[in-house]
C-alpha cells in the first residue's frame, strides 16, 4: 500500500501502461489508416533530410503530399529528432516513435494536475492519467506521425503552470516558461490557440490580489 501511494511508482507504472498500449501500433498501424500520416510524414521527412524549412517553391513542386508544409512545423521537433537516427527505410518506424515520446508530457502534465486538484482522493487524482493512457483516439494520434502529439503535450503542461500560479502565484521564472511553451504551440498547430484565452484568464487570475 505504501509503495502504490509512492509518486514517482504511480508515474513510473503510468508511462509503462501508455508505452505498452502505443508502441504496437507504431509497428502494426497500416499508414492508409491514418488518413493523413502521408502528408505529415512529408514535412517530417523533408525538415529531417534537409535540417530546414521547406519554400514556398518546394512545397508547390512537390504536388499532393506537401499540403501540411505550409503549416507551423516546430510540432514535428520530436519526430525529427528520433528521425536523425534512422536511415530511409526505418524513418517510418522512428518518426511515429517521435509522437509517442512527444505525448509522455500529456501523461505527466495530467498526472500533476491530478494531484493539484485532487490532493485528499487517490482515485479522483489519479483518474486524469488513466483517461490520458486508456483514451482510444489519444492512443491513436500519439502513435502515429503528426503535430497533435506534441500541441496537446505543450497544452497540457501550460494549463498545469496556470492551475499552480492560481493557487501558488506567478513567478517571474514561470512567466517566461508559459510564454515559451505557449510560442511553441503556435508554431505547432493552429487550433493549439483555442486554449490561449484560457491560459490568459488563468493569469490574471493567478495575480489577482498579489499586486
Amino acid at each position: 500500500a505504501s509503495l502504490w501511494n509512492d509518486s514517482k511508482v504511480q508515474l513510473a507504472l503510468f508511462v509503462f501502461l501508455y508505452l505498452l498500449l502505443r508502441l504496437p501500433w507504431v509497428f502494426t498501424l497500416p499508414t492508409t489508416e491514418a488518413p493523413d500520416e502521408g502528408n505529415h510524414y512529408w514535412v517530417c521527412q523533408f525538415l529531417t533530410t534537409h535540417l530546414r524549412l521547406p519554400s514556398g517553391p518546394e512545397v508547390l513542386a512537390a504536388g499532393g503530399p506537401d499540403e501540411y508544409g505550409s503549416l507551423p512545423q516546430f510540432g514535428y521537433l520530436p519526430n525529427v529528432v528520433c528521425s536523425l537516427f534512422a536511415n530511409q527505410s526505418t524513418m517510418p518506424a522512428f518518426s511515429r516513435i517521435g509522437s509517442v515520446i512527444a505525448g509522455i508530457p500529456t501523461l505527466i502534465a495530467a498526472f500533476l494536475i491530478g494531484k493539484e486538484v485532487f490532493p485528499g482522493c487517490l482515485i479522483r487524482s489519479l483518474a486524469l492519467p488513466l483517461l490520458i493512457v486508456l483514451h482510444p483516439q489519444l492512443v491513436f494520434t500519439q502513435s502515429y506521425t503528426n503535430t497533435d502529439s506534441t500541441t496537446v503535450s505543450l497544452a497540457s503542461l501550460s494549463i498545469y503552470m496556470v492551475i499552480c500560479a492560481i493557487k501558488r502565484g506567478l513567478t517571474l521564472k514561470a512567466s517566461v516558461t508559459l510564454g515559451l511553451l505557449v510560442g511553441w504551440l503556435a508554431l505547432s498547430k493552429h487550433t493549439g490557440l483555442s486554449i490561449v484565452p484560457a491560459l490568459g484568464l488563468g493569469v490574471i487570475a493567478a495575480t489577482f490580489g498579489r499586486g
